[in-house]
């Protein structure tokens, strides 16, 4: 069984150079993370993240990790980039173990 820890809400920067949770067993709560989180993850950066907290936001929180497609600038390519990265809600996170 692997390690799994999910972030809830980083206290410190995680990398300056990208977010590479596959290399240290973390994953993003999207419903959960801020827009400082979402947007070391490849190919999100800082206006993406804001959307993808104020579309949660909208909406009341997202039900499975395809409603990011629902963010302006989200295509499949991109949720297809950081689909293993990412959790939606803790039941999610332990389907990972």
């Amino acid at each position: 069984m692997l390690g799994v820890t999910l972030v809830v809400s980083a206290t410190r920067p995680l990398s300056v150079s990208g977010y590479e949770p596959q290399s240290t067993g973390t994953l993003l709560d999207i419903n959960a993370a801020g827009a400082d989180e979402l947007a070391l993850l490849s190919g999100i950066g800082p206006s993406l993240a804001q959307r993808i907290v104020e579309h949660r936001e909208a909406v009341g929180g997202f039900t499975s990790i395809e409603q990011l497609q629902d963010v302006h600038g989200i295509g499949a390519v991109k949720l297809e980039r950081v689909r293993e990265w990412v959790v939606c809600g803790v039941k999610e996170a332990a389907r990972h173990e």
